[in-house]
């Protein structure tokens, strides 16, 4: 008679990797949406029509655009209230994200809108960002109203850089108005 352990031990494998598989795919769709192609990421930043948008095309293979990232979420937290949002395009390989975004996440403490592109056609999608970018990282881009207004094609060296960048494009700070007590 064949010894039950084996089987058991599957089962109880299967049983027990399950709820972690779902709960690592869920971890990870809070971190960060991944778009499989230019038009899906396209159509997402066009939700923010109505914002100044700053996009930030980067990846963590690319060490000048992991020194930006804090850059990026100073900015995002400092002026949120201005109706700013920061949206950073990632472009690592979608094999590597486990290995190197994750990673880079866990290790960072950020407030920002992470996606990916996976889509590996960089030279058809490319110039449909900008007709001049030669898709060089780190890129940043300023956008109002879905138009590009500005780009920048190489690392900010500082916050100060980065906000000098951006400020010219932001409105003026809301004014709290406070209540009257009758």
């Amino acid at each position: 008679m064949q010894s039950l352990f084996p089987s058991l031990l599957i089962l109880v494998f299967a049983l027990w990797s399950a709820p972690l598989a779902a709960q690592e795919k869920a971890k990870t769709a809070e971190r960060y949406k991944v778009f499989d192609t230019y038009d899906e990421l396209d159509a997402h930043l066009g939700k923010y029509a109505g914002q100044t948008l700053v996009v930030n095309f980067w990846a963590t293979y690319c060490p000048p655009c992991v020194k930006e990232v804090p850059y990026f979420n100073e900015l995002q937290e400092k002026y949120q209230s201005q109706n700013l949002k920061v949206v950073m395009v990632n472009l690592d390989f979608k094999s590597q994200l486990k290995v190197r975004l994750d990673k880079f996440l866990d290790d960072h403490s950020l407030n920002l809108e992470i996606v990916v592109l996976a889509d590996q056609d960089a030279d058809a999608w490319v110039p449909r960002v900008v007709a001049d970018w030669d898709g060089g990282l780190p890129f940043t881009m300023v956008l109002q109203k879905g138009n590009i207004k500005d780009t920048h094609r190489a690392e900010f060296e500082n916050f100060e850089d980065l906000e000098k960048f951006v400020k010219p494009f932001l409105g003026p700070k809301p004014v709290v108005v406070a209540k009257r007590r009758r």
